[in-house]
């Protein structure tokens, strides 16, 4: 089960992204596009999935994954009770919004970008579970 902490340094994690507010929550960018916001309160965050994870998650976890309502859930926005998460699911998770919103320039999270080496996913896990 992970916390707030861990969600932001996951989000962070992830290259050119930058923390701002959004309705007064956290709400994490790349290319000034919100690919998610965090409802602390709520330990749940909100992110983009394609329309085919959003169906297969919330079927195979309607506790952890829901709809958001109206017609962003009908563009794959989805909440997830964050709490539920492990930090492996909830990194590949914020990658998947990540790559939806993020400018095709920018590749995958897991490939080299704008002349950094992006860290791979297990090393970028294995350092917040430590810490």
């Amino acid at each position: 089960m992970i916390d707030l902490q861990t969600v932001r340094k996951l989000a962070l994690a992830l290259p050119q992204v930058d923390e701002h507010t959004h309705w007064e929550r956290p709400a994490f960018r790349v290319n000034k596009k919100i690919f998610a916001t965090v409802w602390p309160i709520q330990q749940q965050i909100v992110i983009k999935l394609s329309l085919f994870d959003q169906t297969r998650l919330i079927s195979q976890d309607s506790i952890t994954y829901s709809v958001v309502s109206g017609k962003w859930g009908q563009k794959g926005y989805t909440v997830v009770q964050y709490d539920n998460l492990n930090v492996a699911e909830c990194y590949w998770l914020l990658s998947q919004s990540w790559q939806l919103m993020a400018p095709k320039r920018l590749g995958r999270p897991d490939q080299q970008t704008d002349n950094r080496v992006v860290i791979p996913e297990e090393i970028v896990i294995k350092k917040i579970a430590e810490s």
